[in-house]
């Protein structure tokens, strides 16, 4: 007489074998064999967990994309700053013949630029 090893679950949608409803219900240890030694041990039908349907990834809320847009927007208008105070910073030290006014404000854009930076940091 042959002896053969105890049958495996053969899951029907993933390749990974899951604990047994009784051993998922007592959070023990299922040795996953059909039937498993804890459902012979307790005499009951040993019955195979079935996974949880897969999610769908989440889209994108409209508000993250907003977010994202403003952040973009941000980003633009402080390289624009940027290359623009470069570019005074230059004309100033090649000493051109228009004199640059230093104690003027900064560019209306500029303190848009800074109180939206400043919203973001307290979002966060």
């Amino acid at each position: 007489m042959v002896i053969t090893a105890p049958e495996q679950y053969i899951p029907t949608e993933s390749k990974r074998v899951l604990a047994c409803v009784l051993c998922q219900q007592r959070k023990k240890k299922c040795d996953r064999n059909s039937p498993c030694s804890s459902c012979i041990k307790a005499k009951v039908l040993c019955i195979p967990s079935t996974s949880a349907p897969k999610r769908k990834p989440r889209k994108p809320t409209k508000e993250l994309l907003a977010r994202l847009e403003r952040c973009e927007e941000l980003l633009k208008r402080s390289t624009c700053v940027q290359k623009s105070l470069m570019y005074e910073s230059l004309e100033s030290h090649s000493g051109s013949s228009s004199p640059i006014n230093t104690t003027s404000s900064p560019p209306p854009d500029y303190e848009k630029m800074s109180t939206a930076s400043e919203e973001l940091q307290h979002q966060h």
